[in-house]
Order: structure tokens, then sequence, then C-alpha cells
């Protein structure tokens, strides 16, 4: 059962990381550590979007909602043949522990389909992802992204 979370803080305002989650979610290929073999947006509505994504190591299709009240954005897994559930990107307000900055989590947390889901070729994905080490590069190289635009905005 992949589960996993990571939370950093980030030095950049709500803004800032709230359009580049968007932007991820639009644009995963400049955010994903793998090449994007395919991608495409099959309805986009009020408050999300409809996409497909394929890279070598794993096939998907997503309906991603945003709720910028919430900090939220959810990735849910439509129809995959192996996994059902979520994949979110939350931004949560500044607090003291944080040190004053907006904090990014990203947590993944699907279930297998069936009893012989996990031992599938195309499982992997899923279970390497979940990894605590892959979560955390996840997150820290958004951080990264989004530190470096916060940088870049300042100095314009």
């Amino acid at each position: 059962m992949p589960y996993a979370t990571f939370s950093t803080p980030v030095n950049a305002s709500a803004d800032v990381i709230w359009e580049t989650l968007l932007d991820k979610a639009h644009r995963p290929h400049k955010y994903i550590p793998y090449e994007v073999l395919e991608y495409k947006i099959h309805e986009e509505f009020a408050n999300g979007i409809l996409r497909e994504i394929r890279t070598a190591e794993m096939h998907m299709t997503e309906r991603v909602t945003f709720d910028k009240q919430t900090g939220t954005i959810t990735f849910t897994l439509v129809n995959h043949p192996l996994y059902e559930g979520t994949l979110i990107n939350r931004l949560s307000p500044p607090t003291p522990e944080s040190g004053g900055l907006p904090v990014v989590t990203y947590t993944m947390d699907v279930k297998p389909r069936s009893p012989e889901a996990e031992q599938q070729p195309d499982a992997n994905w899923f279970k390497n992802a979940a990894r605590p080490e892959a979560i955390s590069k996840a997150v820290l190289h958004m951080k990264s992204i989004v530190e470096g635009q916060a940088a870049q905005g300042a100095k314009a």
C-alpha cells in the first residue's frame, strides 16, 4: 500500500507557491524527475482538469482538482488497473514552527485494487514514489524551483 508524506517550509510567498503548484499540474514535465513521453489534458472544468500522463515507468489518468481556499491540489487516479487513491499537493500557511514560512506537503495515498496488484511490474513506479527518500526529493525539488522563482522575482 504505497503511502508517503513529506513537508517543508518554502521561502516564497503563498501566491508564488500556489501558481507553481498549478503550473506543475498543467505542465508536469518541468517538475517530475521522469521524461514525459505523453501528456494530454482531456477535459478542463471549473476547479480542475482531467489529464493523462505517460513516462517509461508509469501511465495514469488523473482528475486534478484545485482548491485555493484550502491550498490543496488533489490528483485522483481514474480507472487505473492496479491502484486507486490520491496524490495531494498542499500549501499550508506559515506557522512559528515553520519559521514563518508557508509549508508545502506532498502526500501519496494509494491502495492496490487486488492482492496481486503490487506484484505487477507496473506497480514499481508507485512503490518507488512512496519511498521516503523519493517523496522528500520531489518536495525539495519543488522547493528549489519555487525559491529560485521567488529570488528572480525579487531581483526584477
